[in-house]
């Protein structure tokens, strides 16, 4: 009896250390190169409400730290916008992210499941975590699905999840087709965080070419909840949401001639 006990101990943990082994790091997840594409949907859906953000990125470079545990992207974005009442906006812009501890396992390990899909992706490995709000993470094709936001309550999810990607001649799932002609680039980094925020919502912006006019906070669905004025722009602001119930909003800046929409989530 003791011989069997002794025997599924070791079984046990040689089946965890081989899970662990099989879990993807950060690097094998965000291993993107220049001229990859990746088009993604992402769905907001309520009893009272919808709204279908469309977005198509592709990677203008890359670079590493000096000691080479965070990579940076430079990306070109493009946004389709459209909700239930809610008119079809359009973004074009340039950011950088980055993706730090690279030999660190993604999502720090909390993983549920690793696995290989038999129809999507090519068959890349995923990972799926153990969260409520779980994400799916694939090989060097980032993060495929994202439970952003769900309240039982409410009947409110938010998803955004993968639908195509071509990586130097490798590609899988339906192009979207978002045209940018006539949509000018809007070269402004704006950083809203921490998402999802409690009782303050920070706004940083990179760079200001145009005077920044106005701030408002919106519904869902586009209503207009706060608007605050700017008489004297800067590049840090610190917004009190604590009045807002849970559930997804919406952030608009204007800037010149430039409306420029951010997603935020209130807790």
């Amino acid at each position: 009896m003791k011989n069997i006990i002794f025997l599924s101990m070791i079984f046990a943990i040689i089946s965890n250390n081989l899970f662990a082994q099989s879990i993807s790091t950060n690097a094998q997840v965000y291993s993107f190169e220049i001229n990859d594409v990746f088009h993604y949907k992402e769905d907001m859906s309520s009893p009272n409400s919808g709204y279908l953000m469309e977005t198509i990125i592709e990677i203008d470079d890359k670079y590493y730290s000096t000691n080479h545990d965070t990579v940076y992207y430079v990306r070109s974005v493009v946004k389709r916008s459209e909700g239930s009442e809610w008119p079809i906006t359009y973004e074009y812009y340039k950011d950088t992210i980055s993706y730090t501890d690279l030999d660190s396992l993604v999502y720090d390990g909390i993983i549920d499941s690793v696995y290989y899909d038999s129809v999507n992706y090519n068959k890349h490995k995923l990972c799926r975590t153990a969260s409520s709000y779980y994400n799916i993470y694939g090989d060097s094709i980032g993060k495929v699905f994202d439970l952003i936001y769900y309240d039982a309550s409410t009947m409110t999810e938010d998803v955004r999840y993968l639908v195509y990607y071509n990586k130097s001649g490798e590609s899988w799932g339906t192009m979207l087709s978002i045209s940018i002609i006539d949509i000018e680039p809007v070269d402004y980094e704006i950083s809203v965080y921490p998402i999802p925020a409690n009782d303050i919502l920070n706004i940083s912006f990179g760079n200001i070419d145009s005077k920044l006019e106005n701030i408002s906070i919106l519904s869902s669905i586009g209503v207009l909840l706060q608007n605050m004025p700017i008489t004297n722009s800067k590049n840090m602001y610190s917004i009190d949401i604590s009045n807002l119930n849970p559930g997804i909003y919406f952030i608009q800046f204007k800037i010149g001639d430039d409306l420029i929409n951010r997603k935020f989530i209130k807790n």
